[in-house]
């Protein structure tokens, strides 16, 4: 807890996270979906753009749609956790899953883990950008981004090519 509060001081994560019109806790949140997506530093701060975007701009019921939210629920009720393509629409819309993130427009109630200062830096300035998709396309964790349903369609294409999914 001291170092977590030592580094949220240092990033000045409460003054950056009410600059974004967003309460700390939910970037906080944020930080903590963007820190089990990213397979890679790199992309931590544009899935915080696509958790944005899905959340507050033109996406279907403002879901955020992550399936790691469901491997969290599993976790917490002693499951093991399951590859999404293997993750049915049962437990995708769970209903009594408090965490489930399809089909339920809003944040998870609150973090699924303890995210980094680069996850936390990600979610506080998260690059510029539309996109509303993301799929790992590779063994090394790096993900694709798109902007349309078809452009992430493709890149589920390069993802299974490759063998991620």
């Amino acid at each position: 807890v001291d170092r977590f509060l030592t580094v949220t001081g240092e990033l000045k994560f409460d003054e950056k996270a009410q600059a974004l019109n967003l309460a700390p806790y939910d970037v906080l949140i944020v930080a903590s979906l963007s820190q089990a997506e990213a397979g890679i530093k790199e992309d931590l701060g544009k899935v915080s753009r696509v958790a944005y975007n899905r959340l507050y701009g033109d996406f279907p019921c403002n879901c955020l749609e992550m399936d790691v939210t469901v491997n969290y629920w599993r976790e917490l009720k002693g499951l093991p956790i399951k590859p999404s393509k293997d993750m049915t629409l049962g437990e995708l819309e769970d209903p009594k899953n408090p965490y489930r993130t399809h089909g339920k427009p809003g944040l998870t109630p609150t973090p699924i883990n303890n995210p980094g200062e680069a996850a936390l830096q990600g979610a506080m300035d998260p690059p510029a950008g539309a996109w509303l998709y993301f799929v790992a396309i590779d063994k090394e964790g790096h993900s694709a981004f798109a902007t349309t349903l078809e452009g992430h369609r493709k890149n589920e294409a390069i993802a299974r090519k490759n063998g991620v999914l």
